[in-house]
This record gives C-alpha cells, structure tokens and sequence, in this order.
C-alpha cells in the first residue's frame, strides 16, 4: 500500500532573507496486529533526477528500531541509483508479533554541519513511501491480508545558518493515504504455484533481495522454503528437467 509523502530537507527555511537551516528526517512506525511474525518491504518513489542535491542515492541513511534491537548505522541501506525513481531497502523490516518497529530516514553525509556548514546546506528530496509484504520464495507470508497501524511522521531540527547551534525541533504527523492509522496490507504470492509448478529462470532472478545471496546461500534457501512447504519433489524434479536444469532433490534425514 502507500502509506504517505516523505520529505527529507538540509536547506535555509526560505530562500529570502535570513532563516534558520532545517534538518527533516521522515520516520514510520508500523505495528504488526498479527500473531504471527511479519516481514515487510519498504519502498521511497520520487522523480526520476539527476541532481546530486535532489536524490536519495547517496544522501540518506536508515536506522530501524524493532522491539530488542536498535540498528547501527550500515545495517540498512537504500538501493538505487542517481537518475532512480524507485528505492528500496537491502533488506526486510522484520516485525514479531504484536511488535512495533520504527524507521527513520535522514540526510546523511555529506550533510552533517561538520562536513556542509548550514550555510551551504541545499538539499532536499521528496515522494511517497509503500509498504508491501512480500512472499518467501514457496509461500505467501499470510494467508489474508494483514493487519498494520501506521503512523507517519517530519521530525525537523532548526539551527543556526553561521553556527550551526540547534535552536529547536518539532514533529509533525503525516496523513496516510487512507485516512486511517490501521490498514490491511495484501500478502504478495510466491513464485511457485504448486498446482501448476513452473520454473522460471528470469522470474527468480528478479525476486527482491535474490541479489544479495551467494549461490550456496540461495540453494539453501531454496531447500528450507521446499521443506517447510511440504513441496512433492518428484514435481519440482520434472520442472527442473523442463527448464533444462540437471540437478534433483532427493529427501534425506539430517546427520
């Protein structure tokens, strides 16, 4: 779903007269109504640009809160290009049942004053953020849609242009494109349909994140999503040998 605008700024407040320098970061908070753990994808949509001052490729860094872990820096990133419209996280928000987790997207280097004085601060980038709850490779995450509460919000620190000294912050709530703090997200379907099983060599090769396994780690995961799928390998074999691929599955009992 779309959750809501973001906007992320390093720049005077006016482009006239004297005004103090703003910092805005977006924040969301997302709240697994379920009873079950949930895993869910994060997008920021803009326009297609190539200005360095007006991207989020490279100018932003992610922190996410969920309940018993603060991220450190590095642990999310966004992907994407300069001239992207779309970016994404490199990996999932991984929210336990009932949990809470808290996203914040800031201006990163080089924005920090110690490296931009406020006075030379011109940066700023806006667009919407959707939130998804992608399949694992065999099965959908949910068998209906889920529940979520969502909250939006600009967390802006203003600061002096000559000497970058805070001199105030405030907070302010975004409206979520369905006027309501608790929304349904769609899971989205595996791969696979076990009914008609197709192997499709293109299909897994665009599924999120695939870029970041090694071979090793992808066949691995492969093999847990068959196990816990309950997945007829004589089925999955012939797709195998359809797709011209020479290799089977055979079930053995762990060592």
């Amino acid at each position: 779903m779309i959750v809501s605008h973001f906007e992320l700024v390093y720049k005077p407040q006016s482009p006239a007269g004297p005004a103090d320098t703003v910092l805005q970061g977006y924040f969301l908070e997302i709240t697994n109504l379920e009873a079950i753990q949930l895993e869910f994808a994060l997008n920021f949509t803009t326009s297609p640009i190539t200005d360095a001052n007006r991207s989020l490729f490279g100018n932003a860094a992610v922190f996410v809160d969920t309940p018993g872990i603060d991220n450190n820096i590095g642990v999310f990133s966004i992907t994407g290009a300069l001239a992207s419209k779309s970016f994404g996280l490199n990996r999932r928000i991984v929210v336990p049942a009932h949990g809470t987790a808290l996203l914040a997207l800031l201006p990163s280097d080089p924005f920090p004053p110690a490296l931009v004085p406020p006075s030379m601060a011109n940066f700023e980038c806006r667009g919407y953020a959707t939130l998804t709850l992608p399949p694992f490779l065999f099965r959908a995450q949910a068998a209906a849609p889920v529940k979520v509460l969502l909250t939006a919000q600009n967390r802006t620190q203003y600061s002096d242009p000559a000497t970058g000294v805070p001199k105030g912050q405030s907070q302010s709530s975004l409206p979520i494109t369905t006027g309501k703090a608790e929304n349904l997200i769609a899971p989205g379907q595996p791969l696979f349909d076990f009914d008609d099983l197709v192997f499709d060599r293109d299909l897994v090769t665009k599924f999120p994140f695939i870029e970041n396994l090694s071979p090793v780690q992808l066949m691995a995961a492969l093999m847990a999503e068959a196990q816990a799928a309950g997945m007829d390998l004589r089925e999955f074999n012939a797709a195998l040998r359809t797709a011209g691929i020479n290799l089977a599955l055979e079930n053995r009992k762990a060592s």
